[in-house]
């Protein structure tokens, strides 16, 4: 036969089995009776009200804990699901088959269940395992290995992998290695080295080591302290890589773009200066402002230099346009447009336009050159049979 045991306010009380229920009151003490192997073991379910402590590992089938703070000094094994209103602190692993719930704080060393839903803080010193978790407030895990993660403040991850999507409306920092499905945060993501499908951040993204992510959308600025890959990347702002830039796609970028090392993609569009040891592209490059490269751009489409722009590094494209009164190196091309005033060192291509005003150092062609009014050549312009092999 069953028999449930009640501990009264501000009593200690000694178990070992209880085949019942267990209820405790308010600023009560659970101990393990000698020979439990220091572990109390509930056979139905447990309710705690107000502020109480266990001293050591605690079973049970269900568990809730009202009104108060519940303190377990050692793991807690709930073969339901964990209900707190208020807070529960385990110095060992919270195992759930159910779900944990808590409206104010849950913290513990490790925590593994089917679902976590918290209204204010979720802290776990070491491995979070579970398939949904939601907190409201603020989530501290060293470790996860969760489907779908979404916090309402802020989320930090030491490590881990979250197979599905990962929804912060604040910030989200990770300090090591991180794999996902998805991120989708309000506000700012800082990451260790991390792998991925998507991206979405409306403020700033920023990495200390290689970030490999198929879709990335950035409402602000993004650095990345490795190498970056992936297919498309679109930033509202500034994006700084530190090694090198490989996208299989679509490059937007409103502001400034730096690469140190090598950058290759499709098509690029950058609204500021772009800068980058070498760029490669299969389609069509579209720059705003100033190109610095050391070793060149080079863009199978063509190439289109804003207005008053300035670049250092050759210049390789098939159609390549140069706005008005822009300053450049060397250009290469089937085709190159000067706009008005421009300024060129050398263009070879099989047809040039070199509009009025502009200054031609060295010019090279094989089908057809036009000149405009007060153009300056430096040197006789060259028609050969054939082109000399291009940069790049």
């Amino acid at each position: 036969m069953q028999q449930d045991v009640r501990v009264e306010r501000g009593n200690s009380a000694t178990l070992g089995r209880v085949e019942g229920n267990l209820k405790v009151e308010k600023n009560a003490t659970i101990e393990a009776a000698d020979g439990s192997n220091r572990q109390v073991t509930v056979a139905g379910s447990a309710r705690f009200r107000g502020d109480c402590t266990i001293n050591c590992d605690f079973e049970c089938r269900s568990l809730k804990v009202e009104k108060g703070t519940l303190r377990v000094a050692g793991n807690l094994l709930v073969h339901g699901d964990v209900d707190v209103e208020n807070a529960l602190y385990v110095d060992g692993s919270i195992a759930a088959e159910g779900g944990v719930a808590g409206g104010g704080i849950i913290s513990a060393g490790s925590i593994k269940c089917r679902v976590v839903r918290v209204g204010g803080t979720l802290k776990v010193s070491d491995t979070l395992d579970a398939e949904s978790v939601k907190v409201g407030g603020k989530v501290i895990v060293q470790k996860a290995m969760l489907v779908d993660l979404s916090v309402g403040g802020q989320a930090e991850i030491g490590s881990g992998a979250v197979q599905g999507q990962i929804r912060v409306g604040g910030t989200l920092l990770s300090k090591s290695e991180l794999e996902f499905d998805s991120i989708t945060v309000g506000g700012r993501v800082e990451l260790g080295t991390a792998k991925g499908r998507g991206i979405n951040v409306g403020g700033r993204l920023a990495t200390t080591g290689d970030l490999a992510c198929e879709k990335i959308k950035v409402g602000g600025i993004v650095e990345v302290g490795g190498n970056c890959s992936g297919a498309t990347l679109e930033v509202g702002g500034e994006t700084r890589v530190a090694g090198s830039l490989a996208l299989t796609g679509k490059l937007g970028v409103g502001g400034d773009l730096q690469v140190k090392d090598t950058m290759t993609g499709a098509d690029i569009g950058v609204g500021g200066r772009f800068k980058a040891g070498k760029a490669i592209l299969t389609g069509w490059a579209w720059i705003g402002g100033q190109v610095e490269t050391g070793a060149g751009l080079k863009a199978g489409g063509g190439i289109k230099i804003a207005s008053h722009a300035e670049c250092k590094g050759p210049l390789v494209g098939g159609m390549v346009e140069l706005g008005k009164r822009c300053k450049v190196q060397d250009v290469y091309g089937s085709k190159v447009v000067a706009g008005k005033g421009a300024e060129a060192e050398k263009i070879v291509a099989d047809e040039i336009e070199i509009h009025d005003g502009c200054t031609v150092g060295q010019t090279t062609y094989t089908r057809r050159l036009e000149t405009g009014r007060n153009v300056t050549s430096k040197s006789a312009s060259e028609k050969v049979a054939s082109l000399p092999a291009f940069p790049l």
